[in-house]
């Protein structure tokens, strides 16, 4: 069977499994994703990319596992699309000179641990995940260098951080008065440890998540929303008085193709490129510099699976938003700030790496939801993307119970 042909397949049961998602339709969305990943794995076979062919088998063999042993919460669970952009990452990851197996062994069963976790009845967002943020912060910062050393793996510490202390500020908008001191004092803390390590992405992130939270729960939302953009105003101001010549080369890159702009046109260049059904295999030259596997990982998918390469992982992305809003009605006080939480920090992931690899906004750079090379951010949004599904898994199958014992219609039917 020709490649395109096999990439064609992919694409068709990648956007079943985000259909299938965003209708509440878990399981179902799930094997979908699991077919998918069997084409990527016949398509790693053809391409002689053996270590994407174990991973996506393993995605593959994974999927109607987990669809039979998970619990109830899996029915109405926005896992399928995570599951697809898994095994795209998984196949570009293995193309390129980063993979290797022990990576994989090392995600696989931090994946396995996370779904057995997901079976827990559901709780709030607590002091322990600032604690666990904190924790990995303050590891990294006694490393000296911001990162957490584990066997071969170098870890950066403020990408696994991230959904942790997403997790936290749920908490501190939802916990009582005295335990909110205490997440509010360690959320301090870990901001700070954040601009010290000059991890300005996540610092932002976790800003934007306080922002949402603060409009989501303030009595007057609209008086909060111009709140909100008076300080956004301000700290744009401020960075840019202080780091101008960010925005000099910024402005300065498209043109500038030896320097600053280099990685840029080398998007371009792959974009350009690309077939519109790809080829299979990832254009190396995106892997030329030292940042480029991880910030220009959708030129790699574009080259390897056409424009589908960059329409998938956005359509994956949207789907799990819409079945996290869709939830939202379900869920209790407390969870409602986690999804929030959680959800800001995937869609605001997505949509500022698609931003800064297109040049359209100077954001900071920010790796695309487990569709990296970086084998930290794969492991961040693997364990975050699981607990999202399990709490909106989890209110919608409560909705349904509820829906049930009133003889009312299921949600998603």
């Amino acid at each position: 069977m020709p490649c395109q042909a096999i990439v064609c397949l992919f694409v068709l049961l990648g956007l079943a499994s985000c259909v299938l998602a965003a209708v509440r339709r878990g399981r179902a969305s799930l094997l979908a994703a699991g077919l998918s990943a069997a084409c990527l794995a016949a398509l790693a076979f053809m391409t002689n990319n053996t270590v994407g062919m174990i991973a996506c088998y393993a995605v593959f063999l994974s999927a109607p596992i987990t669809a039979v042993a998970a619990g109830p919460w899996l029915d109405a669970a926005p896992l399928g699309p995570l599951a697809t952009l898994a095994a795209m990452g998984l196949y570009l990851r293995g193309a390129s000179t980063l993979g290797s197996t022990g990576e994989l062994l090392l995600l696989a069963a931090a994946a396995l641990a996370a779904l057995r976790l997901a079976d827990r009845e559901p709780d709030d967002a607590q002091l322990g995940a600032t604690a666990l943020g904190l924790g990995l912060l303050a590891l990294g910062l006694a490393a000296g260098t911001g990162r957490i050393r584990f066997w071969q793996w170098n870890f950066d510490a403020a990408t696994l951080a991230l959904p942790a202390l997403a997790a936290g500020v749920a908490g501190a908008f939802s916990s009582p008065g005295g335990e909110r001191r205490d997440i509010t004092a360690a959320l301090a803390m870990a901001a700070a440890l954040l601009a010290v390590s000059g991890s300005l992405a996540e610092l932002l992130l976790l800003l934007l998540v306080v922002a949402i939270l603060h409009v989501f729960n303030a009595p007057r939302r609209s008086r909060a929303v111009l709140g909100v953009a008076e300080v956004a105003a301000v700290l744009v101001a401020l960075v840019l008085a202080l780091f101008p010549e960010r925005l000099m080369g910024w402005l300065s890159a498209p043109e500038d193709v030896y320097g600053v702009g280099f990685d840029l046109n080398l998007f371009g260049e792959a974009l350009r490129a690309a077939r519109p059904l790809g080829s299979g295999v990832p254009d190396g030259a995106t892997l030329i510099t030292s940042d480029s596997s991880v910030l220009y990982t959708l030129g790699q998918a574009a080259t390897a699976f056409g424009w589908a390469g960059l329409a998938l992982p956005a359509l994956a992305v949207a789907s799990v938003a819409v079945a996290s809003l869709r939830a939202l009605p379900s869920l209790s006080a407390a969870e409602k700030n986690l999804v929030l939480a959680l959800l800001a920090v995937f869609v605001a992931s997505a949509a500022g790496n698609v931003l800064y690899v297109f040049h359209l906004v100077p954001v900071p750079a920010i790796p695309f939801p487990l569709l990296s090379s970086s084998a930290p951010a794969a492991l961040s949004f693997a364990l975050a993307g699981v607990e999202l599904s399990r709490v909106v898994g989890s209110a919608a199958c409560r909705a349904a119970l509820r829906n049930a014992a009133l003889g009312g219609p299921t949600p998603g039917r």
